[in-house]
């Protein structure tokens, strides 16, 4: 993990909450917390593996800081990203993963609709604010503000991405990492929603990011992946070599963190 990024942490999870008359500290509490998404669809397909943490996305996140930075034609702070990717599920910590574009039905007693998503969000920042002190309550101030500009910094689209594809991405990497214990096509059929979701396309940046995006979404690589990871992406992505290499290097880690 990137220095900076684990001191971040650290600090962070230095601070203890209180919140609802339990005391606890912010990162300890997300090492616990699901990523709803999977959670509930594997739970839906009583298929049995591993849940990935809410802290696993942020690990996850900063990974790929480095490899897509080769993907966009801006110029962005790593600080910044990494304050970024620190701070923006903390919220998840009180209120629990809330899972986007997943059914009321599906959801259940996750569900909230935005507005309320969005109100309790900010009244939980608030809490976090006002329990931070001195550098971190500065840093996390700023990545407030920039959340709510009328215009997103480079950072922010350029986290915004990585953020989005973060869900589906991981599916690969469930396909990669458990692949003797996968029912390919009943695992797809569960995780289908990812590979529908028109949304990401909304946060793409350039034809790569884009290209990258389709990639993902498409089933019959996926299944191409699952059985032959090696030659798949020089098959069916189109990217340049160095690019493509740049993506295979995701894969080259098998390491995630679960609940």
């Amino acid at each position: 993990m990137d220095r900076k990024l684990l001191e971040k942490i650290e600090l962070i999870n230095s601070y203890k909450i209180i919140s609802d008359w339990k005391e606890f500290k912010l990162i300890d509490e997300l090492k616990k917390i699901p990523r709803a998404g999977k959670h509930l669809r594997l739970d839906k397909a009583w298929i049995v593996l591993p849940k990935r943490s809410v802290y696993d996305h942020l690990l996850s996140l900063w990974r790929n800081v480095n490899i897509f930075k080769d993907f966009i034609d801006f110029e962005i702070s790593e600080e910044k990203v990494s304050n970024i990717i620190a701070f923006h599920d903390l919220a998840e910590a009180i209120m629990w993963d809330i899972p986007f574009f997943t059914s009321t039905e599906l959801a259940k007693w996750l569900y909230k609709s935005k507005e309320h998503k969005d109100e309790e969000e900010k009244r939980v920042n608030n809490l976090i604010l006002n329990t931070f002190e001195w550098e971190l309550k500065r840093d996390f101030s700023e990545y407030l503000s920039d959340c709510e500009s009328w215009e997103f910094s480079n950072e922010l689209k350029y986290f915004n991405y990585l953020d989005r594809i973060d869900p589906v991405l991981n599916i690969w990497k469930y396909l990669l990492i458990f692949k003797s214990k996968i029912d390919i096509e009943v695992f797809l059929e569960a995780m289908n929603d990812f590979f529908i979701n028109p949304n990401l396309v909304n946060y793409t940046l350039n034809n790569d990011t884009l290209t990258v995006v389709k990639f993902l979404q498409n089933k019959d690589f996926a299944i191409d992946f699952f059985y032959n990871w090696v030659s798949s992406f020089d098959s069916n992505l189109d990217l340049s070599k160095s690019k493509i290499d740049l993506f295979k290097s995701i894969f080259d880690t098998e390491e995630m963190f679960f609940i």
